[in-house]
């Protein structure tokens, strides 16, 4: 899909006007419209405000109570998200791109570990893929509602400020209520992208589905490569000597009849 150089775009004067999340999708609705107006943005926040929207103020969720100074998880489901304004059939969530919730947590009681998202230099990569908009791509083909995004931040021992977000996808429709807990990392970016990818492998794996792109290609080859060794590993022992001596008989033929016409 040709996603164009922003994540998403707004059609304030179009066919169908709204937020689309590929430049496909917006072309459609601007080409050869008259006066069209439309506008590519990075951040859901700025595509809004540019439309004019103004979403009613959210009410915050009740804080759940500290226990080692971190949220529990399910602190954040006991309150329900109202759904936002909706752009034609697209639905966009008010706290989408922003934060709705921030704990900061005492230096003492950081977390540790797998908790923190891993350094990774971008240097290595030709492309590197946004975790985010595949999720909403994701729950867009899925008709599900958008995810919340609720941010975390404290202060490590070494007194550096480390971000970290819960990710929560509601939908009264499909019966769906999930919370996803992504790690801590200096980069808020980095942050937020590690708990989209979470909450994207979460949403695959419940609905059994895949993203088709080039990676899935190389996975499918090392599982048909697998699979080929478990097979050849299921036979019995004296199965697979039994190749091999008739592939080395094979081989001394072959061998024979070379040397033979060689000879004459």
């Amino acid at each position: 899909m040709d996603t164009g150089k922003y994540r998403l775009y707004a059609v304030r004067r179009g066919r169908i006007p709204g937020i689309y999340t590929s430049w496909k999708d917006c072309k459609e609705q601007v080409n050869e419209f008259k006066n069209a107006e439309f506008k590519g943005f990075r951040l859901l926040r700025d595509a809004q405000q540019w439309l004019g929207v103004v979403d009613p103020p959210l009410p915050p969720p009740p804080l759940p109570e500290l226990h080692c100074g971190v949220y529990p998880p399910t602190g954040l489901l006991q309150q329900p998200f109202p759904l936002s304004t909706q752009f034609n059939s697209m639905q966009v969530s008010p706290a989408l791109g922003k934060s709705s919730q921030k704990a900061f947590v005492p230096c003492s009681q950081t977390p540790l570990g797998p908790n923190i998202v891993p350094e990774t230099c971008s240097n290595q990569f030709v492309l590197v893929e946004d975790m985010e908009v595949y999720l909403i791509r994701v729950c867009c083909q899925l008709k599900l509602d958008y995810p919340v995004f609720n941010r975390r931040e404290f202060f490590s021992g070494s007194g550096e400020l480390l971000h970290g977000y819960w990710v929560t996808l509601l939908s009264q429709q499909h019966d769906i209520n999930w919370i996803v807990e992504g790690g801590f990392s200096p980069d808020e970016g980095n942050a937020r992208q590690d708990a989209s990818f979470k909450m994207l492998g979460k949403v695959l794996s419940l609905v059994g589905k895949e993203i088709h792109d080039y990676n899935y290609r190389i996975v499918a080859g090392l599982r048909v490569r697998a699979k080929e060794l478990e097979q050849q590993l299921s036979k019995p022992a004296y199965q697979r000597i039994r190749n091999l001596e008739q592939a080395n008989q094979k081989l001394k033929s072959d061998l024979q009849k070379f040397n033979e016409l060689f000879e004459t």
